[in-house]
């Protein structure tokens, strides 16, 4: 069973994929969250390319969505 995820977000930035703080690129995280609760509502999430100031907004949008769902 799987009891941690690493959680990372990306763009495209001229034509490559560049990881960016969670919320802030392309990934839809409602449908990737709702999987994981409904695999394991306990499950570890780790941000992944997500440091200083865009921790706390980026928590937060995790938190916002796994409320909601």
């Amino acid at each position: 069973k799987v009891h941690c995820f690493h959680m990372k977000d990306c763009r495209i930035e001229n034509g490559a994929l560049k990881q960016c703080p969670i919320g802030q690129g392309m990934f839809d995280y409602e449908k990737i969250l709702k999987i994981i609760k409904n695999h394991n509502p306990n499950a570890i999430l780790i941000l992944e390319g997500t440091t200083g100031e865009n921790i706390l907004p980026s928590l937060q949008f995790i938190k916002e969505i796994w409320s909601r769902i």
